[in-house]
């Protein structure tokens, strides 16, 4: 499933882009208001022929666009295809692997899909025409003890949070875009994937899961975005998940963001808003164009730092135990990125693959080079990272990742080399032992 940019950076740049509209249509009018007075509208008699209407869809975006939203669950995105083949987020998973991220694939593998994909099908393209494949997606959560996920049963099962249906053209999946919204479904056709149409997790999709026995992310809806921020801000303060992701259903292009806790580094998120709130305030750059957005706007933009910001249980503790200081080092060079954003980097892009134990086994230490290139990739395309402009300073911090890349997988390939040894001299020793028992 594909989503826009974090939920707070997307808020920030469109207010900003709201702002400068502002500022360009100001000076339009007086500079032209008096060539354009007199001019009317032939649809609308008495009124003048001057186009605009940003600031609207600004706050109808905010204000009344119906919201949904869902848990986002932290593991590892899996979809199971109509005909049950199991896709990774960059790989097919092999039809003969009966583990996933240390997960066992045969509960996911029997779980019956196909008749609800069919129900989609229906509701999207009742004669099939041009429709090339659909699968649901969902969340595995290989890791039990994040978030209570093992005493909440989340732990290794698999949690659909929507569907994607692919087709033969543009005009195909528009069409079937239309069908859906038509029928109560919220759906995302972009140009981004424009033979594409992602199915999002609402009220309507979690009951047409449940009526078919699918396990699911459940979803709320709420009358607005401002409504939603407000009232999940105390739970993602309380660290009770990763976040949540949203689906603003806009009337002709509903849109998908992620909400993350603090936990989660954001660090362009919290750089934006907080340059944002700064402008606005008395003194700022943009204060005399405050009141050119709704009380409600800056609240949210408050609520959205409050929670970025928000300091939460394991900072806390880390800023809490003694450190030691060490002197820096004698010439050491700056870095272009913050060793803390590539590791965050790295754990995010991890999450995409499986362990790479089966390529170690395979190809021992050769693995290493196409594993390093596979995570470097992944790691310098995420969206969270945030890389500096310059492309002297683009290549010195694709550098780093790859030097970093490199020393994780290193270290990995050393945890695996060190539990392949700990077998064998386990079986070795059984093997002792069972002979020792013969010979008496």
């Amino acid at each position: 499933m594909a989503f826009d940019e974090q939920l707070p950076k997307d808020i920030c740049g469109k207010i900003k882009r709201h702002l400068a509209v502002c500022e360009t249509a100001a000076v339009c009018l007086q500079r032209t208001w008096r060539r354009i007075k007199g001019i009317e509208n032939k649809n609308t008699p008495g009124k003048a022929a001057f186009a605009g209407g940003y600031g609207g869809l600004l706050h109808s975006r905010l204000l009344r666009a119906p919201t949904f939203c869902s848990e986002k669950l932290d593991g590892t995105n899996v979809g199971k295809t109509r005909d049950g083949k199991l896709l990774g987020r960059r790989m097919v998973i092999s039809a003969a692997s009966e583990v996933y991220m240390k997960c066992p694939l045969r509960p996911l593998r029997e779980c019956e899909t196909d008749g609800c994909l069919d129900e989609l099908k229906e509701t999207l393209v009742p004669d099939g025409k041009g429709l090339q494949r659909c699968a649901f997606y969902g969340e595995l959560c290989w890791n039990p003890g994040f978030y209570n996920y093992d005493s909440r049963n989340l732990g290794k099962s698999w949690q659909v949070f929507g569907a994607i249906f692919e087709f033969c053209d543009t005009e195909t999946a528009s069409a079937a875009a239309a069908n859906g919204t038509a029928k109560s479904l919220t759906c995302l056709h972009d140009r981004d994937t424009p033979t594409c149409v992602l199915v999002a997790n609402t009220p309507a999709l979690s009951a047409m899961l449940a009526r078919h026995g699918i396990a699911a992310v459940e979803s709320e809806s709420f009358a607005s975005l401002c409504e939603l921020v407000a009232a999940k801000k105390k739970w993602m303060m309380s660290e009770c998940g990763e976040g949540v992701v949203l689906t603003l259903a806009e009337e002709g292009k509903p849109r998908a963001y992620k909400w993350k806790i603090s936990r989660e580094p954001q660090p362009v998120a919290i750089k934006e808003l907080t340059e944002t709130i700064r402008s606005l305030k008395p003194g700022g750059p943009l204060a005399h164009k405050a009141m050119l957005l709704s009380a409600h706007v800056h609240t949210l933009l408050a609520d959205l730092l409050d929670v970025a910001t928000h300091v939460d249980s394991a900072s806390a503790k880390e800023k809490s135990a003694p450190t030691k200081k060490t002197a820096p080092e004698q010439g050491a060079k700056a870095r272009a990125l913050d060793p803390a954003d590539v590791k965050n980097g790295i754990s995010s892009a991890l999450t995409k693959f499986d362990v790479f134990d089966a390529a170690f086994s395979a190809k021992g230490k050769g693995a290493i080079p196409q594993i390093s290139a596979m995570l470097v990739e992944e790691v310098l395309g995420d969206k969270d990272l945030p890389m500096p402009v310059g492309e002297k300073e683009k290549e010195k911090a694709r550098k780093e990742v790859t030097a970093a890349v490199r020393l994780h997988v290193g270290e990995d390939f050393g945890r695996w080399q060190r539990a392949q040894a700990e077998a064998g001299a386990n079986q070795a020793k059984d093997a002792g032992g069972v002979a020792d028992a013969a010979v008496r």
